[in-house]
């Protein structure tokens, strides 16, 4: 028998070899397309990408990035509440008002304003200067954000007083920082009907030189005080015309007190009277022991 099998010759081409040509010449078309499928995918790919970037980079992530950069440089602090928790800004005196009485003797007050949430002026010494007037110094204290009203009553003088200026010749500071959660437990007094009657609604027999002011204060909160004042202000429109202070010596929580003083000097019907409890709910000493209490 013939043996037909091709036997590969040495230095000659194998019969996979040859295969293997057939196939590459028959599917060298498909090949080439096959490629060129691909590298047309990769340059979408790479274009896409490279838009991508630069979209990203240009109108994404540069914006971001320079708002970050801005942030990092930009101070962050908040000097002023720094300044105020460090030191305590000073007091704003808003007016200086003098106030002649039908007895020859001057009121004067001014309205001092403590700028600061956290300091609290315990004692506040201060007189009041006018020319060649002088008056006596005088101390008072002034919570965080307080609007106070320092006065001199009935100060004598012979010589008219004028443009009068107040002198804060010492201040003490201390710093709170409960003073807001306490003022709204604790400070609850309410003034209520408050009124002004003439002295011809009165029948004085001084006629319209008398007058009478009367109000209502009730401390409705649990608290019993020593030393609450009340500062009484009556206004002709945006002008005060009369100022006086109301001091209690103790007011029991849950008490009512119906106040009335007579005022002796000739006063047109104000247009509002004001009055404003003051009591220093930051001194300790300011509250009396409830009952039972030793």
């Amino acid at each position: 028998m013939v043996n037909t099998q091709y036997s590969p010759v040495p230095g000659k081409l194998t019969s996979d070899q040859l295969k293997l040509g057939y196939w590459y010449s028959s599917h060298k078309l498909l090949i080439r397309r096959i490629i060129i499928f691909v590298l047309i995918i990769l340059d979408v790919f790479l274009i896409s990408f490279a838009v991508y970037g630069f979209t990203d980079y240009y109108f994404i992530s540069q914006p971001q990035v320079s708002q970050l950069y801005e942030d990092l440089t930009t101070p962050k602090l908040n000097y002023n509440y720094l300044a105020e928790v460090s030191f305590p800004q000073p007091l704003n005196v808003a007016f200086v008002q003098v106030l002649r009485n039908q007895e020859g003797k001057y009121d004067l007050v001014a309205e001092v304003i403590n700028p600061n949430n956290l300091w609290y002026a315990p004692q506040v010494t201060y007189h009041f200067e006018a020319g060649s007037v002088i008056t006596e110094s005088q101390t008072a204290y002034i919570l965080p954000n307080q609007t106070k009203y320092l006065m001199t009553l009935g100060y004598s003088s012979e010589s008219a007083i004028n443009n009068p200026s107040i002198v804060i010749d010492n201040i003490s500071w201390e710093k709170n920082v409960l003073y807001e959660n306490l003022q709204a437990k604790v400070l609850n007094i309410e003034i209520t009907e408050p009124k002004f009657e003439s002295g011809q609604q009165l029948g004085l027999t001084n006629g319209t030189d008398s007058s009478r002011v009367s109000f209502s204060a009730f401390n409705n909160s649990a608290y019993n005080f020593w030393d609450v004042d009340m500062n009484v202000l009556l206004y002709r429109g945006s002008s005060l015309v009369y100022v006086n202070k109301i001091p209690f010596r103790i007011f029991e929580a849950g008490e009512r007190q119906n106040i009335e003083f007579i005022i002796h000097e000739k006063i047109s019907t104000p247009s509002m009277i004001e009055v404003l409890p003051d009591v220093d709910i930051l001194n300790p000493a300011s509250f009396k022991g409830f009952e039972g209490e030793g």
